[in-house]
């Protein structure tokens, strides 16, 4: 391989994710410009009823004289530099317009188009009348999953509803999704560092967007479904050209053609390739660094139990179905799906704390004050509370009973004080049972510490799969109860996030880190197996490397430059606000 083929393998995606990072951090002070000319007018209202012209000259004056009005020329000349030399660098020739809609999806703020708001408003609507229909039906015993005969005919219904309830637990879990994006944006916490996000994140409005429309396409299956159920026949035969078991297999295509499909610039493909480098290292974990959006994405996982349980159903019914098996072996008590699909995702979650203990390891001492090691032992105890969960169903003796009692209660316990005291980071001392830096209202917090111990609880029946399968001996509906579980999981997982990437954004703050790393590949060594390669093109590539290194060191100078400036505006600012409030009070006193 040709020395000039190394640079472009290795070294070329970093340089062009430096730049376009520069130009992220540039774009920050946009804001900063306008919340520093917003103080002033605020001051200067103020002083409008003192009548005090020489204060209003003075801070008109040095707004004016401020750093980033007086060089904006020079920060406008030096965002195009760096325009230009990217796309010369990067994108010459016929690949110009590439780069500049490369720029554009990191430059320009992703707004609410009127045609979303449209879409979003009619597909909600939309889903919400037929919501509620469906719950009218369950309500009144025409769909009732856990009766073997309606009308003295065979209810297929139990057999189809699992399929329907997989699906509807995803679509919810998008809804919640977009819950936790509108109170990080809002609240101010920064979700797209955190999980190192580049241009290709979704806004709010495509998030609802997307779930909106996953929920009308699921609510007309599902409703085309119950209609050939009726006894209607004019209906029935109007619709029998999609046969009922193919409902909710058409909304399982849809939902995995979505997640799976590779043809770019639909529906955020590099969301979805970013989806599926998550789920590649939550597997290569033991063998990779941690990374906090890698375990959290392990966490989601866990939660989706339910989803994935009823995802292996379906795959075994429509199986069986096509080789002309009995589809009843599905539903056996007995098949051990719910049990792996509970244990696998804490397997790897333990994994991954064992990673990390061995990432820090310093001695024997050193593993024992570990934090991931307690975090550990939090995994270790709900897998034990799973596997005693699957074991009740061989051995329905008291005492096996009772051991997942108390291990579901410590499990419980155990994960409870876990989360708030670290993955909230609240409890500090002084602080209210809180913390002293907080995003969030503290009557959340508060709510939060109160539900998430109810949670906890419904949490522990939903690793537990059989356990709830033994459920229908006690006169409970088993699947609809099955359904409030897997659904309450995946409610508490979404508070869970809320403050668990909060927490994450406060630490970040606290070790001043509010924006990305600018790393520069100066220090990689390039090994060339070609020696036979021309020195005039290795000359050439050197002389080019050695001018983008004092370009960027170049920059990175008037950027600490520009940092320094804004320092004493800020102090300047501090005084005049002294000022101002001191003549305000004597202009008081004087009336």
């Amino acid at each position: 391989m040709k020395f000039g083929e190394q640079i472009q393998k290795r070294q070329i995606p970093e340089w062009k994710d430096a730049y376009l990072n520069y130009e992220i951090l540039k774009l920050y002070l946009k804001p900063f410009k306008h919340l520093k000319r917003m103080k002033f007018d605020k001051a200067l209202t103020n002083t409008q009823h003192t009548d005090n012209q020489v204060l209003f000259s003075r801070t008109e004056q040095l707004v004016q004289n401020s750093f980033i009005v007086r060089n904006q020329h020079q920060i406008t000349k030096l965002k195009k530099e760096v325009e230009d030399t990217f796309l010369q660098m990067f994108y010459s020739g016929p690949m110009n317009k590439e780069g500049q809609r490369q720029l554009r999806m990191v430059l320009e703020e992703k707004e609410i188009s009127q045609g979303s708001t449209f879409f979003f408003g009619f597909f909600t609507g939309f889903s919400i009348f037929f919501f509620f229909w469906i719950i009218i039906l369950f309500a009144v015993g025409t769909l009732d999953p856990n009766k073997e005969t309606i009308d003295g005919e065979p209810n297929t219904f139990k057999y189809i509803f699992p399929m329907f309830r997989g699906c509807a637990l995803l679509i919810l879990a998008m809804w919640l999704i977009g819950v936790n994006v509108y109170a990080w944006s809002t609240y101010h916490v920064n979700y797209k560092l955190i999980f190192k996000f580049s241009s290709h994140y979704s806004n709010l409005s495509q998030i609802l967007k997307r779930a909106a429309g996953f929920t009308i396409i699921f609510l007309f299956f599902f409703i085309w479904y119950i209609l050939l159920l009726t006894n209607d026949p004019d209906m029935s035969q109007a619709l029998d050209w999609i046969n009922e078991d193919v409902c909710p297999l058409l909304v399982w295509i849809m939902i995995l053609v979505y997640i799976l499909n590779p043809v770019k610039n639909i529906m955020n493909h590099e969301g979805r390739r970013y989806l599926w480098t998550l789920l590649f290292h939550c597997l290569a974990q033991p063998f990779e660094k941690m990374e906090f959006r890698i375990a959290w994405m392990t966490d989601q996982l866990i939660s989706l139990v339910g989803a994935i349980k009823d995802f292996e159903y379906t795959l075994c019914y429509w199986i069986q179905q096509i080789f002309g098996k009995d589809t009843a072996t599905c539903t056996d008590s007995k098949r051990p799906t719910g049990f792996l699909a509970s244990l696998i995702p804490l397997y790897y979650r333990a994994v991954q704390c064992s990673r990390q203990i061995y990432e820090d390891y310093t001695g024997l001492p050193s593993i024992y004050k570990h934090p991931q090691f307690i975090n550990l032992g939090k995994y270790l105890s709900s897998i034990l509370t799973s596997i005693l969960s699957y074991y009740t169903k061989y051995n329905e003796s008291l005492e096996v009973e009772v051991l997942w009692i108390i291990s579901a209660a410590i499990s419980t316990v155990y994960s409870y004080i876990w989360d708030l005291k670290k993955d909230w980071g609240l409890l500090e001392p002084g602080q209210k049972g809180l913390r002293s830096i907080k995003q969030y209202k503290d009557k959340l917090y508060y709510f939060a510490i109160f539900s998430n111990l109810l949670l906890r609880l419904v949490w522990v029946l939903s690793i537990s799969p059989d356990i709830l399968s033994q459920l229908e001996q006690t006169g409970i509906t088993n699947e609809i109860f099955t359904f409030f579980v897997y659904a309450l999981e995946a409610l508490r997982r979404c508070q869970w996030n809320l403050f668990r990437v909060e927490n994450e954004h406060v630490r970040n703050f606290q070790n001043f880190k509010a924006v990305r790393d600018l790393q520069l590949p100066l220090n990689q060594k390039i090994e060339v197996d070609d020696e036979e390669s021309q020195e005039e093109e290795n000359e050439h590539l050197v002389t080019q490397a050695q001018n983008g290194e004092k370009f960027c060191f170049k920059q990175e100078k008037l950027f600490q430059q520009h940092k320094k400036e804004i320092k004493k505006d800020k102090n300047k600012i501090e005084t005049i606000n002294m000022l101002s409030e001191v003549e305000i009070d004597s202009s008081k006193k004087d009336k």
